[in-house]
């Protein structure tokens, strides 16, 4: 699967980068609505303590800008964990 980095979110749709800088617009598969994800992944934060990771079982993933992902045929299938995040 190729992958890329999204740049644009509008509506449901977003624009990714990809290896060759062409933009793609692509939605999201349904599958990432709702994923299991461990204690120390980058998708598990606190907004009260950022220093403090919760414990998840089943938790909302949805691209944000900046996110590597990797599509198929226009449809985003995962999304690559995070390096760092900005909370607001």
């Amino acid at each position: 699967m190729p992958k890329g980095r999204v740049i644009n979110v509008n509506g449901g749709n977003y624009i990714i980068l990809n290896d060759s800088n062409q933009c793609i617009t692509a939605r999201c598969c349904g599958g990432l609505r709702y994923k299991k994800v461990s204690k120390d992944s980058s998708f598990n934060y606190n907004l009260n303590s950022l220093s403090k990771k919760v414990s998840t079982n089943n938790i909302k993933i949805s691209p944000k800008v900046g996110d590597f992902v990797l599509y198929e045929d226009n449809y985003i299938t995962e999304v690559l964990e995070r390096k760092n995040m900005l909370v607001r």
